[in-house]
């Protein structure tokens, strides 16, 4: 038994750091939740939805013509409306911010 003021051993690195919180993947919405949201305008090719863009800020979130089964989020930034594909061929949502889309030299579609 240790007095109360004995120095103990340091803990080995990997106890000394809680572990990474458990997470889940997000689950994609069904189509008919889409279809609930403002936002979301179906299948729609993206010089239909460029027309529908007014002022920075606006955006909407379309089925891509392209690569169907994926989304896009579209919006309006610095006067110029950019593209950015939310789901990749294996149906993973990205963590991309709309910082970086709107960075994007080249549309994905």
């Amino acid at each position: 038994m240790k007095s109360p003021g004995a120095a103990s051993a340091p803990l080995p690195l990997e106890d000394q750091w809680p572990s990474p919180p458990t997470r889940r993947a997000p689950v994609a919405p069904t189509e008919e939740q889409l279809r609930q949201e403002p936002w979301y305008h179906g299948r729609m090719s993206r010089r239909a939805a460029e027309r529908m863009l007014r002022a920075d800020g606006d955006f909407l979130v379309r089925d891509s013509v392209t690569n169907p089964g994926q989304y896009v989020l579209t919006g309006m930034h610095a006067g110029q409306p950019k593209h950015l594909l939310l789901v990749d061929p294996e149906g993973v949502v990205t963590s991309n911010s709309w910082a970086q889309a709107v960075s994007l030299a080249q549309p994905p579609e």
